[in-house]
Formats: C-alpha cells, sequence, structure tokens
C-alpha cells in the first residue's frame, strides 16, 4: 500500500520535540534542507546541525551559529526566536565544510526548548548514494527520536566500487555483491553494522529511498518491499522521495 504527500515533513510523521537524524548515503543533505524549509514555514523553530560534517552549501539557507564551547551559543534563541531557523556547527574545515557538534548537546538544545525540532546529519557519505557506516559512525544524539536510513535509488546496477558507493568494502562484506541490486539496498539499509546501526529501540526508523526520479516506479517498490520484509520488528514503512520535484511516497506492509 503506498500513500503520497504534498510535504515531506507529514511524509515522516515529524513532530514537534524530536530529534530527527539521518544516516546513510546521499540525500541527506537535501532532506534536511527540505525538512527545514518546511517546518520554519509551519513557524516552528528549527535547528539543522552534524555531527560529523556537513557541505557549506547550508550557509545559503540559512544562518550558521558557531560553538565555541561546552553551551549552546548565547544568541540560539534569538536566532530561532527571529527567524525559525539556524545551523549549529562547530566551525570549518581546511575544505569549507562545516565541523560537526558534540551530539549531547544537540539533546540538550532539545531538552531545554531551545528549539521545536531538532534535525541533524549523523554521518557522511561523500555525496555517493550507498554507504556501509565506518567504525565511529553514527554519532547520533542521546535520546534520538526518530532515524531515516537513507540511500539513493541512482545506485542500482552501480559497482561496488570506489567512487561509486562509499565505503564498498564494507558494503561487499555485509552483502556478498559486487553489484547494486534491490536485495543489495535493502540489506545495506537494514543490517545491524549497516543501515541500523548504533539506533536505539526506543527510536522510531523510516528509511528513505532517496532518488524516486532516477528509475521506474515498480523498482522502487521492488526495493521497499525488500526493505520491509528485512525487518518486520523494526521497520513498518520506507518512504521513497524526489526532492527536485517534491514527490513523497510512503510504502507500507
Amino acid at each position: 500500500m503506498t500513500r503520497d504527500f504534498s510535504l515531506l515533513s507529514d511524509a515522516l510523521g515529524i513532530r514537534k520535540g524530536q530529534v530527527f537524524a539521518l544516516v546513510g548515503g546521499g540525500g541527506k543533505t537535501g532532506t534536511m534542507l527540505t525538512l527545514s524549509r518546511e517546518l520554519t514555514n509551519s513557524g516552528w523553530r528549527v535547528l539543522a546541525s552534524t555531527t560529523t560534517r556537513v557541505g557549506p552549501s547550508v550557509a545559503t539557507s540559512m544562518r550558521v551559529l558557531t560553538m565555541t564551547g561546552d553551551e549552546p551559543p548565547e544568541e540560539l534563541a534569538r536566532v530561532l526566536s527571529e527567524t525559525g531557523l539556524a545551523f549549529l556547527s562547530a566551525g570549518r574545515a581546511g575544505d569549507g565544510k562545516f565541523l560537526g557538534v558534540d551530539p549531547w548537546i544537540l539533546t540538550t538544545i532539545r531538552d531545554r526548548d531551545l528549539a521545536d525540532v531538532v534535525l541533524v546529519e549523523a554521518d557522511g557519505a561523500r555525496q555517493m548514494p550507498l554507504k556501509a557506516p565506518g567504525e565511529h559512525e553514527p554519532l547520533l544524539p542521546p535520546g534520538v527520536d526518530l532515524v531515516s536510513p537513507v540511500a539513493g535509488l541512482d545506485a542500482l546496477g552501480e559497482p561496488i566500487s570506489p567512487g561509486r558507493i562509499h565505503r564498498p568494502e564494507l558494503v561487499r562484506r555485509l552483502t556478498g555483491s559486487n553489484v547494486v541490486t534491490a536485495a543489495v539496498i535493502a540489506d545495506v539499509l537494514t543490517a545491524e553494522a549497516g543501515g541500523m546501526k548504533g539506533i536505539p529501540e526506543s527510536a522510531g526508523v523510516c528509511p528513505i529511498l532517496n532518488k524516486l526520479d532516477t528509475v521506474h516506479r515498480e523498482v522502487a517498490l521492488e526495493v521497499a518491499a525488500a526493505v520491509l520484509a528485512r525487518r518486520r520488528d523494526r521497520i513498518s514503512r520506507v518512504l521513497m522521495t524526489n526532492l527536485r520535484d517534491r514527490e513523497y511516497v510512503l510504502v507500507l506492509p
């Protein structure tokens, strides 16, 4: 069964007071920016951030605040009150990317009611559509409420090799394959050493299949069905997205 939504935030069921984290392959930043825009337009105070690194493009969409100590910056509440949206980082790397903050500070901001919702990229994929997490990934905020492991459907048919897939050796180890298939994406998103790594039992899980516009709908539905079949104990919905055309399709068992 499928349901179409006009808003990504409605499709994901984002609620006030939540910490929402994105992990996995390409599409995380675009998803975060889309959610930021939608929720700000609804009058929410939205804090976006990363616990790893994120590209400099976020600065074109929102004010970037820098943490220099162990407490949220003093101007955070003021900026969120005035504009409804801010991005929190720990500074900038030499390549221009914004550095991640300690995960616990994002939960603290939520608990202090400084923001209505916290959106966070919790690992990196170097803009590749599929990945397996490294030893120290992901960096999820404590008490995270909802996590979306992400994969790009444009990975289908690609060789599991450097430059195409992030950490290909780990993906091959997880799947036993050298080419990305529907089963490979499902295995990566649902494995305890893959997309499910580190997600607490208390958190909801909604995998996202991005780049819906790059495949036929039947192919995307095949991938979604494979994801649902792998982890019926934790996953009860999969979201297929085409961020460019604002197409959001929720797939249910």
